[in-house]
């Protein structure tokens, strides 16, 4: 059995929530940039840290993604937490109207 493709079904595991979210909207014969991965997967529903986005999406620098998607107009939230370890982290989200 294949196994599935990470833009078919992510599945999101929070300390607070357990969840699924499908994501077919993405395209499979052509790369989907960090940005537009990071917003389908915030659309979604998804809450998304640094980890998960670096895990997701190769990508190193969310905070950079979400001020780019903010300056181009979309309501990312941002709360900042602290882990089990002590260290704050942020965890985003997008705000639904």
């Amino acid at each position: 059995m294949p196994e599935p493709d990470i833009f078919d079904t992510i599945k999101v595991s929070n300390w607070r929530q357990e969840q699924v979210i499908n994501q077919k909207a993405v395209k499979k014969d052509k790369p989907v940039s960090q940005e537009a991965g990071i917003l389908q997967y915030l659309q979604a529903g998804g809450l998304l840290t640094p980890m998960d986005a670096l895990r997701l999406f190769n990508c190193w620098a969310l905070s950079s993604r979400c001020s780019d998607l903010r300056k181009k107009g979309y309501n990312i939230q941002s709360k900042l937490e602290t882990g089990e370890n002590g260290k704050v982290f942020a965890r985003y989200s997008i705000k639904r109207i």
